[in-house]
């Protein structure tokens, strides 16, 4: 079977869209019940627990704790600005399970997401070349900013992901180079 290439222009071009809705705003929620964990179960004295929560996102994240927001007195496990994208993108999910238009075109979404980035990389660059320093909120502001803007490409993604579970199964997602292989958006 040929590799699945999803190239729309706007959202409703997207096949599985309402699945990869759901599918996007399900794993952001859980991820963001997983940022929390760590934090709770510290208060609820369960280092043990709490420990694998933080190193399960240690990899993507730098977790400063002074960088990073607390809830019970602990760190969450993502710094503001993972936290933040997260959040964005959990909150750009959910708004496009209501969403009846499908989505605005992609190439305006591009520019908007392009601009996301560049505030994101102003933001973390600016304190290196002069006296302006961000702080856990502009790193929060910009991170769901470029998580929210994010979500129309991540529903492509996950829509690509269902259509190879649903052509091949789920070992269809085995024989590809990861699970961007073959596949193009």
């Amino acid at each position: 079977m040929p590799p699945v290439h999803i190239r729309p222009t706007s959202a409703a071009a997207i096949p599985n869209y309402a699945a990869s809705r759901l599918l996007l705003f399900l794993a952001a929620t859980v991820g963001l019940i997983a940022v929390v964990g760590p934090p709770l179960a510290l208060a609820a004295g369960h280092p043990a627990l709490a420990s694998v929560g933080y190193l399960f996102f240690s990899p993507i994240c730098h977790q400063i704790p002074d960088r990073t927001f607390h809830l019970a007195g602990y760190p969450l496990a993502l710094c503001a600005r993972c936290f933040g994208l997260l959040l964005g993108v959990a909150a750009g999910a959910a708004l496009s399970l209501f969403d009846r238009t499908k989505g605005r075109p992609l190439s305006e979404a591009r520019k908007w997401l392009l601009a996301a980035a560049l505030l994101m990389l102003v933001d973390y660059g600016l304190p290196f070349v002069s006296p302006y320093r961000n702080t856990v909120f502009t790193r929060l502001a910009t991170g769901l900013l470029l998580g929210h803007l994010s979500v129309p490409y991540m529903i492509i993604g996950w829509a690509e992901l269902v259509a190879i579970i649903k052509n091949e199964g789920f070992p269809g997602l085995l024989r590809k180079k990861g699970l961007g292989g073959e596949i193009t958006a």
